[in-house]
């Protein structure tokens, strides 16, 4: 490996201007020698082509542009651009995003220099748009859900064979840093960083149709988080699962009894039934886990929401098929 940071950047639909403010952004970086960092643009198998003339806007950077022959979602362009990043660590941004200021990339490299972790995070902003057409922004802090905000060491993801599975086209990132924060306790944490934009596009998928995305999609996110437990669970770390599947329980509990999901029936009934499917094989571990630690997460979740459902968990978990008579 001969650089120090790769940045890995899948795109489909977004063309040269869509990229542009992404890659302005990873230019402007200051304090930090380029020759350490590549930028990887992994076209998702659209015809869009980025240019010679484009790419040397941005006079900093050595960017690479790969082409996949047919669209496969961006987790398997990730992981295609990972599979060939020559960086000891690695970033991934969407295409259409911005790092929030000047200093992001200097933090992340002085990060791995002082202490080499496995993981970096760090807070990232989510840009929103009122009924008045107002930007808003919330922030998100040291999540280990989504990908944005993180910087991963190359060989720690390679030496544990940490893959982004090719079956999911969504809630790829649930699946793959489910396992990733697991498998290491060599994590850091910027908690006064904030380094990463996800930026308001009012067609993105997870946005357009009254986010209708969120309702649909939660059958593949049940499917990815357990798809996650079981290599966890193949791996030995079954002793994490206790916690996890227990949290995973009552999130899902809580939200399903939000109201904008309590209108949603259709939705719903497929939320419930494939949570139940999908979290069967490990109902054990929420029956045998410390009865002091699953009250402090209820309490960790419920503050998360407003009210406390009048259906109770121990119903919702019988009425669904989760809990049986003589669990």
């Amino acid at each position: 490996m001969d650089k120090l940071l790769s940045i890995v950047v899948p795109f489909y639909e977004e063309k040269e201007k869509d990229i542009f403010p992404l890659l302005s952004s990873i230019n402007s970086q200051i304090g930090i020698n380029f020759d350490l960092l590549e930028v990887i643009l992994v076209n998702d198998g659209n015809q869009n082509t980025i240019a010679d003339s484009f790419l040397e806007l941005f006079f900093n950077l050595d960017i690479k542009v790969l082409y996949m022959q047919k669209n496969k979602g961006p987790g398997v362009a990730r992981q295609y651009g990972l599979d060939r990043v020559k960086g000891q660590y690695v970033m991934f941004c969407d295409a259409d995003d911005i790092l929030h200021n000047v200093g992001v990339l200097g933090t992340f490299i002085q990060e791995i220099y002082q202490n080499k972790p496995d993981i970096i995070t760090s807070p990232w902003l989510e840009e929103l748009q009122d009924e008045d057409g107002n930007i808003l922004y919330v922030s998100h802090n040291l999540d280990a859900t989504w990908m944005h905000g993180k910087v991963f060491n190359t060989s720690y993801l390679r030496n544990y064979d940490i893959r982004f599975d090719d079956t999911l086209r969504v809630h790829e990132d649930s699946y793959f840093l489910g396992i990733a924060f697991d498998l290491t306790d060599n994590k850091r944490m910027l908690q006064n960083l904030v380094s990463y934009v996800w930026r308001w596009r009012k067609n993105s998928i997870t946005r357009v149709n009254g986010a209708e995305y969120t309702f649909k999609c939660i059958p593949i996110f049940n499917e990815a988080v357990s798809k996650s437990y079981h290599v966890l669970e193949r791996r030995g770390r079954e002793s994490s699962l206790y916690y996890k599947v227990t949290q995973m329980i009552m999130y899902t509990y809580f939200t399903l009894h939000q109201k904008e999901w309590q209108i949603q029936d259709t939705y719903l009934k497929e939320a419930e039934k494939s949570f139940c499917e999908r979290f069967k094989p490990f109902i054990s571990y929420y029956l045998n886990i410390d009865q002091a630690l699953a009250e402090n997460i209820y309490k960790e979740e419920s503050i998360k929401y407003n009210g406390i459902p009048t259906e109770t968990l121990e119903q919702w978990l019988f009425r669904i098929g989760l809990l049986e008579e003589g669990d």
